[in-house]
């Protein structure tokens, strides 16, 4: 059972505790649809029957042993075109949380959790747009708090990097504050301290990887994010920008 956040002043002011469902992201969804939420809202759960990530892939995640949220945000005062900037405050959020005690933490573009090179944690948005500005944002989150055996080998969890067992609720209540100081940063507009900071905490930036781009694949410098979120590489034909669908990202170990 989890319950509302003491140590925030409106992210999990209101939380739904659910022991079992399908897909947070859907029934924040749904409450969006009816207008029966609270901005700042979040629904949890202790085991989501069908999870989703990026691309459409599945959330692994074992039962109890993690968090896995959606939490319900108004971000009224973006343009369409700075959605990106609400995807870079939540990662930060989770890099604050997260980096605040263990070393090796960073953002894989363009919102994967990573320590050590190992995913932690990982972040859908999906938003609901009135005209030009954005009106709603459903913000998925699922973070490996206690997992220890995963399909994936280049999946881990908190409680691995720290080599003790966490308690879930304490941790819940940490992450909150963090998402809440990269959320008002966003709101006071404070874009160039969140993009600044994003690129500091960006795997790889400054550095080449390999990656995949239709039938052709590569090695190529990051040299940057563009402000809707497109990563910007140093390509042997030069320079070029790549949105998330259009690249494939290879490890190097």
């Amino acid at each position: 059972m989890y319950y509302h956040s003491s140590k925030t002043t409106f992210i999990g002011k209101k939380v739904e505790y659910l022991s079992s469902c399908h897909s947070t992201n859907d029934i924040a969804a749904d409450k969006v649809r009816s207008g029966q939420y609270l901005p700042g809202e979040i629904i949890i759960t202790d085991e989501q029957l069908s999870g989703r990530g990026q691309r459409g892939r599945s959330w692994e995640t074992e039962k109890g042993a993690n968090l896995t949220f959606s939490l319900i945000l108004q971000p009224s005062f973006l343009k369409a075109t700075e959605q990106f900037l609400l995807s870079q405050a939540i990662a930060l959020g989770l890099w604050h949380y997260l980096s605040a005690r263990t070393a090796g933490v960073g953002i894989k573009w363009p919102n994967d959790l990573l320590i050590h090179s190992r995913k932690v944690a990982g972040i859908l948005i999906e938003n609901t747009l009135r005209g030009s500005r954005l009106q709603v944002a459903v913000v998925g989150i699922g973070v490996n708090i206690n997992q220890v055996d995963f399909e994936n080998p280049r999946a881990t969890s908190f409680s691995q990097a720290l080599q003790t067992k966490l308690d879930c609720h304490s941790e819940f209540e940490q992450l909150l504050g963090a998402l809440e100081v990269f959320y008002k940063l966003l709101e006071k507009r404070e874009f160039g301290t969140i993009r600044e900071k994003y690129l500091q905490c960006l795997a790889g930036y400054g550095q080449e990887r390999f990656f995949t781009h239709g039938q052709e694949t590569f090695r190529a410098l990051i040299t940057g994010v563009s402000e809707t979120g497109r990563l910007q590489l140093q390509t042997p034909a030069g320079p070029a920008e790549f949105g998330i669908q259009e690249l494939t990202w290879h490890w190097d170990d």
